[in-house]
């Protein structure tokens, strides 16, 4: 059985050198349960099994994590998962989760970020707040939170419409509704342009009549100075054929 256990770990350590590997950065300080996901990542990758995890592990440890695995027993460092609960414990103090439990309860969706990566970071932070182990009271929480931490408009909709039980559903629900305001923004994008461009066209159109409205207007004025000069001599020998009044000296009428 000994024989057996040694072939295999001969076989793991082969295995992880012949293969290309793909290795997470270090870790001394921060969010371990997240880094560790890119571990668990990159071991899958690499084809580790937990034998060689638990052995590929510490290289990546710094400052106090690397303390911490230091100070375990030779059975919790042998063994991978007694390991990565170890470190997760200790790497997550009573402190860090009272502080990631208050930014979960604050967290909301952030310019440029999709509503798949808001869950997604709600589910690290209520992991790393270790508030319960039961499944359904972490949903519930979830749930709310992701509703509570989206734009109003589409909190209101999730909430006044069918019920939605899963986490996976209320995120559906929301990229739906995300898509159908994209959609009905590019509308009216495209109507706002098109409204541009008419109101340009009116505006051009009004602008010419009112030249043109200028131009006869001057075509006018000319045409009626033009006139009036024409009639001014004939007025003048008018009034000078008539007899001038001897009375009040007017022409036009004549006393006798």
């Amino acid at each position: 059985m000994a024989d057996a256990t040694s072939d295999k770990s001969q076989m793991d350590n082969v295995q992880a050198t012949v293969l290309g590997l793909n290795l997470p950065s270090s870790f001394e300080d921060g969010d371990f349960k997240r880094w560790s996901l890119h571990f668990e990542v990159c071991a899958e990758a690499n084809g580790w099994s937990d034998t060689i995890k638990a052995k590929k592990l510490p290289t990546f440890l710094k400052g106090d994590a690397l303390i911490i695995f230091l100070d375990c027993p030779t059975a919790v460092k042998s063994n991978y998962k007694l390991l990565i609960g170890t470190l997760k414990s200790k790497l997550n103090p009573k402190a860090s989760q009272v502080a990631a439990f208050d930014e979960f309860q604050r967290a909301t969706l952030m310019t440029g970020e999709c509503m798949r990566s808001f869950a997604h970071r709600l589910q690290l932070l209520l992991d790393r707040a270790c508030v319960t182990e039961d499944k359904m009271t972490n949903t519930t929480l979830l749930l709310r939170r992701f509703i509570s931490g989206l734009p109003k408009n589409y909190s209101r909709q999730l909430m006044t419409g069918a019920e939605i039980a899963l986490l996976d559903e209320a995120v559906d629900r929301a990229q739906l509704l995300t898509s159908v305001d994209g959609q009905l923004d590019t509308q009216t994008m495209a109507t706002t342009h098109e409204m541009s461009a008419l109101m340009e066209e009116m505006k051009r159109k009004i602008d010419n009549l009112a030249d043109r409205i200028d131009q006869t207007a001057i075509h006018n004025q000319a045409h009626g100075a033009a006139v009036r000069r024409q009639e001014e001599p004939k007025r003048n020998g008018q009034q000078r054929s008539q007899p001038r009044c001897w009375s009040c000296g007017r022409i036009g009428h004549c006393w006798f």
